[in-house]
């Protein structure tokens, strides 16, 4: 009787570690980045640096699939990217015809990441929360939808 209990107690205990090894790596799957990979979508904690037709998508009016960025788990500072994610800023933005949707006149920005990496003393053309500014200049490098015909940049100060 004691043998068989112990037997059980032996098996339970295989069978947790198992099932409990198979869940940590279905959280891994689930939690990976999708960074620098190309999906029909644009998940939240995601920006995309390009577009290009993917008729599997099926979306209409287009079918496209977009470049994934991970502003969440990446310093995106430096990457341009076709869209500004909400708490980051930009330092530039110029033309890039493989951003041509959601109405930024086919645009790429410069991304800066004020939660990742003190931005004292650059640039931007926006002012991130926690951040006032030491100086601020007309620079058509700023340019946004609604910034009008002399965008403004600010020099950046951490407080």
């Amino acid at each position: 009787m004691i043998r068989s209990a112990v037997l059980a107690a032996v098996v339970a205990l295989a069978g947790s570690v198992l099932v409990g090894s198979a869940t940590a790596q279905a959280e891994e799957v689930r939690t990976a980045s999708l960074h620098g990979t190309y999906a029909c979508s644009v998940p939240p904690g995601y920006t995309y640096a390009r577009l290009r037709d993917n008729m599997a998508c099926g979306g209409v009016p287009t079918s496209v699939e977009y470049l994934l960025l991970d502003y969440v788990r990446y310093d995106l500072t430096g990457t341009a990217a076709c869209e500004v994610p909400a708490g980051l800023t930009y330092t530039a933005s110029r033309t890039n015809v493989a951003c041509p949707l959601k109405g930024f006149y086919n645009l790429e920005f410069v991304l800066a990441d004020p939660a990742k990496r003190n931005l004292t003393g650059t640039w931007a053309c926006g002012l991130p929360s926690g951040y006032t500014y030491q100086a601020v200049r007309t620079n058509g490098e700023c340019y946004a939808p609604g910034t009008g015909a002399n965008p403004k940049e600010y020099l950046l100060l951490r407080y």
